[in-house]
């Protein structure tokens, strides 16, 4: 073996060294830095007795997935840095910190919170977890589509989809076809974050229509989609097209690109201005895509008081 031989294994030799002793390092320190199981779900039984309709959880660090666990699966879960309008839209947004995992973000995340919301209404420390509940000031939606669905009517392909009540699995319109054609609310990761969002899988040349008959009119709407899990990384994958109209009226659409995240568009209701009919014609929100092979689209739907809407664009 020659002399730079010998140097290269003494490197690699020394490194695996180093790496063997951080990680011993770390194992042995993260029982004495993390909370414990009963702590953390300590913290969460507390959040969950006083839980209301709207809420949404801030965990940060956001990788401390396991300390919401005891918690509704509903639950809204959000992460920082965060997109404005998720921090608004909350009624009220709990926080589970954990300083001893990540002392300074912890400590910038409260900050920038109290700055934005002021002092938090509710504010409690256990031994290696904080627990704290800010009450954003943005506007709240008076309507969103997760929250109506049970009362809209889908059809695939001009095929009515029929209605199953929960059972073994989340109630949901059940659509003409294979299995994974329906239509319901259920909590799925986009961007590595669990969100509430309505399932809408399309199918390659068949238009899946959700007719909404409760939408309010004279708002402004916020619609957001994206593709669920890994299937968002799939950058050959064909877009979605979604239309959202009322009767003859086109209010807008959005096209969801084959990338990870939320995409988002936002517009006012132009229908609001048009001579009223009766009955009023429904809302219909169309789903179209050339290839549905692996589009696991989920969506949202919001109205907002047009005064106090989010004038938020298409997103890039």
């Amino acid at each position: 073996m020659g002399d730079g031989s010998r140097l290269q294994a003494k490197l690699s030799l020394n490194l695996l060294v180093v790496v063997s002793l951080a990680a011993a390092a770390f194992w042995w320190l993260s029982p004495h830095t993390a909370p414990s199981e009963d702590e953390a779900r300590s913290a969460a039984t507390l959040m969950k007795d006083a839980l209301a309709p709207g809420d949404a959880l801030l965990l940060v660090p956001p990788w401390a997935e396991a300390a919401r666990r005891p918690l509704p699966e509903e639950l809204p879960v959000l992460s920082l840095p965060a997109d404005d309008l998720d921090l608004e839209l909350p009624g009220r947004l709990w926080v589970l910190a954990f300083p001893t995992l990540a002392g300074g973000e912890v400590d910038e995340a409260l900050g920038t919170l109290a700055r934005r919301f002021g002092p938090p209404s509710v504010d409690q420390s256990l031994a290696r977890t904080r627990l704290l509940r800010f009450t954003p000031r943005g506007p709240r939606p008076a309507w969103r589509l997760t929250d109506a669905i049970a009362s809209t009517r889908v059809t695939l392909g001009g095929h009515a989809c029929r209605w199953l009540p929960r059972t073994n699995q989340s109630a949901r319109f059940k659509c003409p076809g294979p299995a994974w054609l329906w239509v319901g609310a259920q909590t799925r990761e986009i961007d590595y974050l669990p969100r509430r969002c309505v399932m809408a899988h399309p199918a390659t040349g068949r238009p899946l229509r959700i007719e909404i008959s409760d939408l309010p009119r004279d708002h402004r709407l916020e619609l957001r989609a994206g593709i669920v899990g890994s299937m968002g990384l799939v950058r050959d994958a064909a877009p979605v097209q979604l239309e959202l109209r009322r009767g003859e009226t086109r209010l807008g659409e959005l096209t969801v690109e084959p990338r990870p995240g939320w995409q988002r568009a936002s517009f006012p209701d132009a229908a609001g201005a048009a001579p009223p009919l009766d009955p009023p014609p429904p809302t219909v929100l169309e789903i179209t895509t050339p290839n549905d092979g692996g589009r696991h689209l989920c969506l949202e739907l919001m109205a907002f008081p047009s005064a106090a809407a989010p004038a938020v664009e298409a997103a890039p």
